[in-house]
């Protein structure tokens, strides 16, 4: 069974870009309780800075499906919120990230090694029937 990249993900990113700008009025990272309230049951549209674009929905459960933009199908992943932050065991590689919201209401994860900083941007439930 494939497992998706659930895309936190920027194969080659070469620098880490600081969160000072750009964050709403309050420019701390969500908590644990705001980052499981915002992603459980809802559906992720994630955009790496590499190009990459993404479609996750997070179940209660902590399934995932994720689809690539221009992929027929979803794939299968897994989530979890840990302290504040959420993880992934996806492929061989675990991560974890801070979700910092932004002032035109999408989201900002920033991996916790400093390696990827996708954008997001949530709705509510699953209305890509993934």
């Amino acid at each position: 069974m494939k497992i998706s990249t659930l895309a936190f993900a920027a194969p080659s990113v070469a620098a880490l870009l600081l969160l000072t700008a750009g964050c709403a009025d309050d420019p701390r990272p969500l908590t644990g309780a705001e980052i499981e309230t915002l992603l459980s049951g809802n559906t992720a549209y994630i955009k790496n800075r590499n190009g990459l674009e993404q479609t996750a929905h997070l179940g209660a459960d902590g399934t995932a499906k994720v689809r690539d933009r221009g992929a027929a199908s979803a794939e299968p992943a897994r989530w979890h919120v840990m302290g504040d932050s959420i993880c992934h065991d996806l492929r061989p590689v675990y991560k974890c990230y801070r979700i910092w919201p932004q002032e035109d209401g999408a989201y900002i994860a920033q991996s916790i090694d400093n390696a990827w900083q996708p954008r997001l941007t949530i709705k509510k439930g699953n209305p890509e029937g993934l």
